[in-house]
């Protein structure tokens, strides 16, 4: 086999590992949903973390109400998966209101399944990754078209340090190992910060 041959296919690989994908592309998890789903319960962080409790003898929930697999994004040989959940922090048990609220993430997972960083995001079920940006779909009221609301694509020092910019006011932290470090940088962060372990 030739060098030049062989030059060619490793820089066809090298163009591979660089792509990202949308939803509908293939898939070697069949069943991705059900392993975001454990991936978000086993990542053990409060927020992300179904549960029951009672306030002033009111019974609550909070519990996962939709998982969306969005994708992929790659550098070389690292690979990562996009989703997005939305929990629901119920109304009282047994009330006819509406519940309180919903919280959205927009998540990263890595290739085992394991979450390496989160942030909070509004409307997380009118999200789509589409060439590595992130899109809000739907038209909203205050929009006149899909309105992309992050770059996954994107390696300039500042993303690299600070991590990608999502909905103009959230930060997912960068997770490929060009990642530049700074001292403060602890991991969760909380508000509307990227986190989670790395």
């Amino acid at each position: 086999m030739s060098v030049p041959f062989i030059t060619a296919i490793s820089a066809c690989v090298t163009i591979l590992h660089a792509q990202d994908w949308s939803a509908g592309s293939f898939s070697p998890e069949p069943n991705p949903i059900h392993r975001i789903s454990q991936a978000v319960i086993n990542s053990k962080i409060d927020e992300l973390t179904p549960k029951s409790s009672v306030q002033e003898d009111q019974s609550y929930s909070y519990h996962l109400r939709s998982v969306r697999y969005l994708g992929g994004i790659s550098r070389e040989a690292q690979h990562f998966m996009v989703a997005s959940v939305l929990f629901i922090r119920s109304s009282p048990k047994g009330s006819e209101m509406p519940p309180a609220r919903g919280h959205g993430f927009l998540l990263l997972l890595d290739q085992e399944y394991r979450l390496a960083t989160y942030c909070r995001i509004d409307f997380p079920d009118q999200i789509e990754l589409l060439g590595g940006k992130l899109f809000r779909l739907g038209k909203l009221p205050f929009e006149s078209e899909n309105a992309e609301i992050g770059d996954l694509g994107a390696k300039d020092v500042s993303t690299r340090t600070h991590g990608f910019l999502i909905d103009g006011d959230a930060f997912l932290s960068y997770p490929f190992s060009d990642r530049i470090e700074q001292p403060e940088d602890t991991g969760n962060r909380g508000d509307k910060q990227g986190g989670g372990p790395h």
